[in-house]
Order: structure tokens, then C-alpha cells, then sequence
């Protein structure tokens, strides 16, 4: 349940009553409903960090998806239905028909799309050097069994498009572009290294910081499309702390120096939080 409006309780209510479905709970962060064993998802079209890449990465994972919209707010149903909602129904649809229409979608994860692909997160403290490289060398060796999405995080500093001699654009904020309006990634519009597809920084004369639900947005898409995806990051946990919880797996790079491993120390028990 992923809404404030009027529907919203109206529709827990009618539930209760007729007990003809179980309420999980309401959810308001999207690893919310990565940790509960759900099937059907309902979701107001107006949640922040709702994206048609979100909605078809539930899809994959089997979780059924009912959409509600503003009526009249085509951009809001439009959205819905480019995600692969199961059912798009306005915001004055009764309480009871929406039950009805939650009860008559199949719901199982045996109906899982298709397995998402890994993330791997390549970081390190600041002082550690190397990070980029690691992060390339990774990606160049297992891009020679699998498809692999080399994506240059590191906001600071992204340096992995001139490393590897790749064109100023498309750049992260164009690829973005095209999964914010198309919801979906096509592995061939992105960069090329040998076997490797790259996701540039972007080096525009405007600084464009990237938001969180936006690189949420793009791992949605781009693990959807690819088998392995590869982040560079930024220096420390701070920024892409999101991103390290979410990984698969994680490299940290550290200095090979007293000082170096104290930092990398430091950083791990940060990121773990107090015990």
C-alpha cells in the first residue's frame, strides 16, 4: 500500500471488512517491499520514486502490480501503464471493485520474468587509489563470458569515459533520459568498450548531481538488462550508501599502507553502523 490519498484508507478499510485479502502493511521506501514476501503491490501513481523501471523490476520478481492514478492525469497513467502495471484504475474507482480487481489477478513468484542481474560495487576511502582501475580491469575480464554495464558513479571525479577514450555523450544524464522515458534500457545505446558497455560521467559545463531515486531508477533498468553491472563510486559511504546495501557483492580498495588499512577500517564500520 504506497499512498496518502483518500483511497488509500478506504481501500485498508474495505479489506478489513471483507477479509477476502491479507494486508502485508504500508510501505513507504521501496527495500521496504524487498524485504516482505508480498504478491500484489497497490501504488499511487504520485509516490516520489516511482518509476516505470521500478514497476517492471517487480514485474520480474513476480510481485503483481495494481496502479492507481489522479483521474484525468494521463502522464500519471501513462506512467503506470509503461511500467506493466497488472491493472491502471483511477483514484474514484470504488474501494470494493479495486478488492475485486486485486482477487482476480494470479499471484505467485513461479510467475518470476526473469532473474535480475548482479551489482557489484567497486569502493574505497578517500586516499585509496586504484579504485577505477579495479573497477575497469573487473569488468574488462568478465565482460568476456557475460554481458557486462560498467556505470561511473563517482560524481566527484568520473574519469572511466576519458580512461577509456569513449565520446563525451552519451553520458549518464542522457542514458537516464532514455530510461526515464522509455522505462526501459536498450543495452545497444550505450557506450562500447571491446565487449564492455560503458555508462559515462558526465563532464557537462553544469554540474548535474544525479539524485538517489534516479540512480535507483537506473539500477532498476540497467540490472534488468545486463548480467552484471559494475559501479565506480565515490570516495567513502556517504553518497551511495544505498547502492552498497543493495550490491551483491562489494570490492573496497584500499592503500596497502597502515594509514590506508585504518581508513578502509573506519569505512567498513561505518558502513556496518554500531553493533
Amino acid at each position: 500500500m504506497l499512498s496518502a490519498r483518500e483511497w488509500e484508507s478506504s481501500l485498508v478499510a474495505s479489506a478489513q471488512r471483507a477479509a477476502t485479502i491479507r494486508l502485508v502493511g504500508r510501505v513507504y521506501q521501496p527495500d521496504e517491499i524487498e524485504a516482505m514476501n508480498v504478491d500484489v503491490v497497490v501504488v499511487g501513481a504520485e509516490t516520489s520514486w516511482l518509476s516505470a523501471a521500478r514497476l517492471q523490476s517487480w514485474r520480474r520478481e513476480g510481485i503483481r502490480v495494481v496502479g492507481i492514478y489522479p483521474r484525468g492525469d494521463t502522464p500519471a497513467r501513462s506512467l503506470l501503464e509503461l511500467g506493466g502495471a497488472d491493472e491502471v484504475l483511477s483514484d474514484d474507482t470504488p474501494a470494493d471493485a479495486i478488492l475485486r480487481h486485486i482477487r482476480s489477478i494470479p499471484t505467485g513468484r513461479s510467475q518470476r520474468i526473469r532473474k535480475a542481474g548482479q551489482l557489484i560495487v567497486v569502493g574505497g576511502p578517500r586516499g585509496a587509489p586504484g579504485r577505477t582501475e579495479v573497477a575497469v580491469a573487473l569488468s574488462l575480464a568478465w565482460s568476456r563470458s557475460a554481458s557486462v554495464l560498467l556505470l561511473d558513479l563517482d560524481q566527484d571525479a568520473p574519469s572511466i569515459g576519458i580512461r577509456l577514450g569513449l565520446a563525451p555523450r552519451p553520458d549518464l544524464v542522457d542514458l537516464l533520459d532514455e530510461i526515464r522515458s522509455g522505462g526501459a534500457v536498450d543495452p545497444k545505446s550505450y557506450p562500447r568498450y571491446r565487449d564492455l558497455a560503458v555508462g559515462p560521467g558526465s563532464h557537462r559545463a553544469e554540474r548535474y548531481v544525479v539524485p538517489s531515486t534516479h540512480v535507483e531508477e537506473l539500477l532498476d533498468a540497467t540490472l534488468a538488462a545486463f548480467e552484471l553491472v559494475v559501479v565506480d563510486t565515490s570516495p567513502g559511504v556517504h553518497e551511495l550508501e544505498f547502492v552498497f546495501k543493495r550490491s551483491d557483492h562489494a570490492v573496497l580498495v584500499s592503500d596497502a599502507t597502515a594509514v590506508g588499512l585504518i581508513r578502509t577500517a573506519r569505512m567498513v564500520a561505518e558502513w556496518a553502523g554500531p553493533p
